[in-house]
């Protein structure tokens, strides 16, 4: 009788101990899922924007007629060349 009332007593704990595992790996399942939810939508958005920026490159280089976009004479960046590139690729975004 003893053990049987023991072996009773241990069972209802280790069922309580597994239900309460259960409910914390929901909660974990719950915020994996929510986590994934914001990743998908963030790689969406980083897609979006690669695009984007792909199609800005592509304007660019169309407008720039294909050259090089800076000119380097003894290792150093031709102040007007580059700022009237900076002025065209401003005047695009606009």
């Amino acid at each position: 009788m003893f053990r049987l009332y023991h072996n009773e007593e241990d069972i209802e704990r280790h069922e309580q101990d597994l239900e309460k595992k259960q409910h914390e790996q929901k909660k974990v399942e719950k915020r994996k899922e929510k986590a994934e939810e914001q990743l998908k939508e963030k790689k969406k958005e980083c897609g979006k924007l690669d695009r984007e920026l792909a199609k800005v490159e592509q304007d660019t280089r169309e407008l720039v007629g294909g050259t090089c976009l800076l000119s380097f004479s003894n290792g150093e960046i031709s102040p007007p060349y580059f700022l009237g590139i900076e002025a065209s690729i401003f005047s695009i975004s606009l």
